[in-house]
């Protein structure tokens, strides 16, 4: 029997845009400009935000709900960009200048507020209980697949130009690394741009992937105690609970 898909309370919602255009993704990371300058200040303000709810959970057990509100709010900012623009290039729709939820715009997020949170946990979560966490990120964000690239072979004959004695083949250049998370962005503006479709399971799993980052960013900014499952759920939308499984019928039923 199968275990009980539960539901994270972290929920991380990126609709795909059925009519996307085939070139604006060469443009969007430039519209984005003004979206980015914005982030800037949005996340010095979370890091002191989070300082500050570390002792506030330290001494009290509980976040501050003004201050949750507000850094739950910047990722939900960060994450219509990144969809619009980086990270995912789900939908051609500009994203608000907003902190505040909108079920109109294709991408949103949310966090349910926890009524108390554990003291000795704020110690630790952040940096040694993530850290597993933070390993398979830096191979989707950091890692990836890796291109022999350079001069490739050349090769040094001698008087009879044959493979032999004395010549030598030479082998230049190195290996160059690409994210991941690029190398599938890659193939899906290629299919844009040919075909004017975006191939359905790879914006399921790019969409996974950021799923993944961003409970790992409310889990490590001290927003649940839950750890996040290592467990890739695609798809635009959060799964759903799995249902119990019917009990078999007794003889009595038959």
């Amino acid at each position: 029997m199968q275990p009980e898909t539960l539901l994270y309370p972290v929920r991380v919602r990126g609709d795909l845009d059925p009519a996307l255009s085939r070139w604006q993704w060469l443009v969007k990371w430039i519209l984005a400009i003004p979206h980015y300058i914005v982030l800037l200040f949005l996340h010095i303000a979370y890091f002191v935000v989070t300082l500050i709810a570390f002792f506030a959970i330290l001494f009290t057990g509980k976040y501050p709900r003004g201050l949750f509100d507000f850094n739950v709010g910047v990722m939900r900012w960060r994450w219509r960009v990144l969809f619009y623009a980086l990270y995912a290039l789900g939908t051609d729709k500009y994203p608000p200048f907003s902190l505040q939820p909108n079920p109109e715009y294709p991408a949103d997020l949310g966090v349910d507020y926890p009524e108390q949170l554990h003291r000795g946990l704020v110690l630790i979560k952040w940096w040694l209980l993530a850290i597993p966490h933070y390993l398979v990120l830096m191979a989707f964000y950091f890692g990836g697949v890796r291109f022999l690239g350079g001069g490739g072979m050349r090769w040094m004959g001698g008087h009879h130009g044959h493979w032999g004695g004395g010549h030598h083949e030479h082998w230049g250049g190195g290996y160059l690394s690409v994210p991941l998370i690029c190398v599938l962005l890659l193939i899906a503006v290629v299919a844009l741009l040919f075909t004017a479709r975006y191939p359905k399971g790879l914006y399921d799993f790019v969409i996974g992937i950021n799923r993944w980052a961003f409970r790992v960013r409310a889990y490590s900014s001290l927003m649940r105690d839950e750890y996040p499952p290592f467990r890739l759920d695609m798809g635009p939308r959060e799964p759903q609970p799995s249902a119990a499984p019917e009990p078999p019928a007794g003889p009595e039923s038959a």
